[in-house]
């Protein structure tokens, strides 16, 4: 139970401390009403019984030859005894028993005194007996005995009530604990889920502010203040992170130009190793300069694209960089809702990233599959291993073999592949060619991109 017990929700941890405290105290309640009511019935039995003893006492006292001649109750029973201990005069109940005492009262007391026996001629449970003495002679002793049965039984009656009624209340309670404690924390659900939807590419929204302010509406500004500080540190990375490589984009280029002119200068066969190195900077800071616009604006444009425009566009522009044979036999129409440059992008880095790698042939397909649009480029190269298809999509990740390769990349192509199919609603997948690797874009079609932004 107390392992489990973190694990319990906030609502479900309340509601049985507050149900386990209320069953305290019903428990306490009920134990002192069975208490009062039983302390009140043998008191009404113990009046009763002094009563009708003194009434007993006061016909017989002086009596030479004593007699009843007051009714008692039907569950009353009166003995009047002499001095010797004979009885001389009994109600009708018990009219021929003998003594049924044989203590008598304490010298010199004219109250009555009460005590409780076992059982008696009235029958098996206890009983309560009332003693007193009379004043004049001949001196009688009178007892006037009343059953508890009575007692017991409106005891048990109680008891009964109780026994049905306090796991019922506790029931109505527990009840009504969970629901009120439900209703108590439903704006911390709303906080928790509005907190939930702000991801790190939404941190302008803020939660809503609970009106009438007490703990809450702290809690919510917390939160807000939180998101404010988050928004304004990773708005400065970013800014940071755009402005860098803008900066180092004009440089870099001119160091490219210089290098390739200073090559067909020499006349440099194949490019030197300060102007490939200055190739991959260039592409570097490309790939960064990309990653910070898709972060600084995570909602594209939205208008129609035709990815098999797309991908015809973009092979012929790969032919002119590389002679891998690339087929597009496979290419049908297909139309999605995007941003045409952001597409284009992540298409470009999948045809170079399969350039790079590819033994002979690169293929592209295009085509709609049930309520998807899918690009597929796949390639006859090393493939990438099953363990590592998640890894290859986070930023800056290059494998063993495409670092042992003069023309590996930097590590962040795949990388805006991927951010450019999440913030299209996409997927991506990567899985074998045998050879090589099959790398599958699968975007919705313009009706579901409708639906799924409530048009």
């Amino acid at each position: 139970m107390t392992r489990g017990w973190p694990s319990w929700s906030l609502r479900a941890r309340l509601t049985v401390a507050a149900t386990v405290t209320i069953a305290v105290v019903l428990v306490l309640a009920s134990l002192l009403l069975l208490w009062r009511v039983h302390a009140s019935l043998l008191a009404s039995v113990d009046d009763t019984a002094r009563r009708e003893s003194l009434a007993v006492a006061d016909q017989v006292n002086g009596a030479t030859h004593p007699k009843l001649a007051l009714p008692v109750g039907q569950s009353e029973a009166v003995q009047v005894l002499d001095g010797t201990g004979h009885v001389v005069a009994s109600s009708a109940s018990i009219e021929g028993e003998p003594a049924m005492f044989s203590f008598s009262p304490d010298p010199g007391r004219l109250n009555p005194q009460l005590r409780t026996v076992g059982a008696t001629p009235l029958g098996d449970g206890p009983s309560r007996v009332a003693i007193v003495a009379t004043s004049r002679t001949p001196r009688y002793q009178v007892f006037v005995v009343i059953p508890l049965n009575q007692v017991s039984t409106s005891t048990a009656k109680l008891v009964a009530a109780l026994s049905a009624g306090v796991p019922a209340l506790l029931a109505l309670l527990a009840g009504a604990t969970w629901l009120l404690t439900g209703r108590a924390l439903r704006p911390v659900e709303r906080l928790r889920r509005q907190a939930a939807d702000i991801t790190v590419t939404d941190l302008q929204r803020r939660v809503d502010v609970p009106s009438g302010g007490g703990e809450l509406g702290r809690l919510a500004d917390t939160l807000n203040d939180l998101l404010d500080r988050l928004d304004t540190s990773l708005g400065r990375q970013r800014r940071f992170v755009a402005d860098a490589a803008h900066e180092l984009r004009s440089p870099v280029a001119a160091i490219r130009a210089q290098l390739e002119v200073n090559d067909r200068v020499n006349h440099v066969g194949k490019p030197a190793a300060v102007t490939a190195e200055s190739v991959r900077l260039s592409q570097l800071v490309e790939d960064l300069l990309a990653l910070a616009q898709l972060d600084a604006s995570p909602q594209p444009r939205a208008e129609p694209v035709d990815l098999d425009d797309l991908a015809f566009a973009e092979v012929a522009l790969l032919r002119h960089r590389t002679t891998i044979a690339v087929d597009t036999r496979s290419v049908r129409p297909a139309q999605v809702i995007g941003d045409p440059g952001l597409l284009s992008r992540a298409l470009r880095n999948l045809l170079d990233n399969a350039a790079r790698y590819a033994a002979s042939q690169i293929s592209v397909m295009v085509g709609v599959v049930g309520d998807h649009a899918e690009i597929v480029v796949a390639d006859d190269g090393p493939g990438i291993p099953a363990a590592d298809r998640l890894r290859v999509l986070e930023r800056f990740t290059r494998l063993d073999t495409a670092r042992a390769r003069d023309s590996g990349g930097v590590g962040l192509g795949l990388a805006i592949v991927n951010d450019v199919v999440t913030v299209h609603r996409g997927r991506i997948a990567i899985s074998d060619n045998h050879p090589g690797a099959r790398v599958t874009m699968t975007f919705p079609l313009p009706a579901v991109t409708e639906r799924a932004r409530g048009g």
